[in-house]
């Protein structure tokens, strides 16, 4: 079951939130992009003290315009109450690698 919370921020006001728990399972290589990828990017272990809105202004409007849908996975885990992750689909490929090259590493 997924709830629906609205991105309050200035530049963000198009989309809707929605917000799940579960589990993800992810396969690293921060070497190189993968050649079959796809438009979505999991930014994982975000800090339950950034709020949806402190976590796009922090993306900013560069990154946010390209964001076609953002859900966000509250790990059902001993970390349940530390942290969450943001599983985001842009409108296109290169704005996703745009983003992974910008931000990895970074959060």
């Amino acid at each position: 079951m997924s709830t629906k919370e609205p991105c309050q921020n200035d530049f963000t006001q198009r989309f809707k939130l929605s917000s799940c728990r579960g589990f993800i399972v992810l396969y690293m290589n921060n070497d190189v992009l993968p050649a079959k990828r796809s438009p979505l990017v999991c930014v994982c272990q975000v800090p339950n003290q950034i709020t949806y809105a402190d976590f796009c202004q922090f993306c900013g409007p560069d990154f946010i315009n390209q964001i076609s849908q953002m859900q966000i996975i509250r790990i059902s885990d001993h970390n349940e109450n530390r942290c969450y992750s943001i599983l985001i689909k842009f409108y296109c490929q290169d704005s996703a690698d745009r983003f992974f090259r910008h931000f990895n590493t970074q959060f």
